[in-house]
């Protein structure tokens, strides 16, 4: 009795024979048979497939770097409360190396140097597989967040576009590792704890609008800020 066999069937066996012959010759136990351009191509999309069912194909993973868009310390932990270790200005690019995502902090190597220190989120962006970086244990909040700073008042003068504004505030944390102070979402400084004014100088447009924020931080978190609103005119 005769047996037919389908195109199907023909074209598995002959894949099989390209994959055996492909194998035995990698070995040296065979010369391979001369394949026709067809036979080569089949064969190669054969062994692609195989090797990436198998992962070997995966796609590299994209190492992760922090690019700081404002004005930001590096501090010897994920919290305001930790010690200042260096500055960075924006556009600076750094390898990371940890995060703390509790409170926001990327742990980055500081360039041309073996050390780390930690930068907070808020003023810089991620690129990359960061999910492959180790996570820090959680870090005790000092007495939890400090309590948002007392009435906000500011002056400002703005001859031709030349603006100088005085910003003071009331110290109302017993607890804060200091202050910080926004112009817009522009990190204009970082202060020491228990300070109550700051004042910004800045060439403006005419007519321009302002916005400027202050809040009290420690390792805990940052408070709910105060904001003033005014246009130089």
């Amino acid at each position: 009795m005769s047996t037919i066999v389908g195109s199907a069937a023909v074209g598995r066996l002959t894949a099989c024979t390209l994959l055996l012959s492909i194998a035995l010759a990698a070995c040296g136990l065979v010369q391979p048979l001369p394949l026709s351009a067809e036979q080569q191509n089949e064969a190669a999309t054969i062994v692609a497939s195989t090797l990436q069912a198998y992962g070997t194909l995966a796609a590299p993973i994209e190492t992760p770097i922090l690019e700081i868009t404002g004005n930001t310390n590096c501090r010897s932990g994920p919290g305001g409360s930790f010690d200042l270790v260096t500055a960075f200005t924006p556009g600076t690019r750094l390898a990371l190396v940890g995060r703390h995502s509790a409170n926001s902090y990327w742990q980055v190597k500081i360039p041309d140097t073996e050390d780390l220190c930690w930068v907070w989120g808020e003023y810089a962006t991620v690129s990359g597989d960061y999910g492959i970086l180790p996570e820090s244990a959680p870090v005790a909040g000092v007495g939890g967040v400090p309590a948002r700073p007392g009435s906000f008042f500011y002056q400002y003068t703005c001859p031709f576009g030349n603006l100088t504004t005085d910003l003071s505030w009331g110290d109302s944390a017993d607890n804060e590792s200091g202050y910080r102070v926004f112009r817009f979402d522009q990190l204009l400084a970082d202060l020491p704890a228990n300070t109550t004014a700051y004042t910004d100088v800045v060439s403006v447009d005419p007519n321009t609008a302002l916005q400027y924020s202050v809040e009290a931080y420690n390792s805990a978190g940052s408070s709910e800020p105060r904001t003033i609103s005014f246009s130089c005119e």
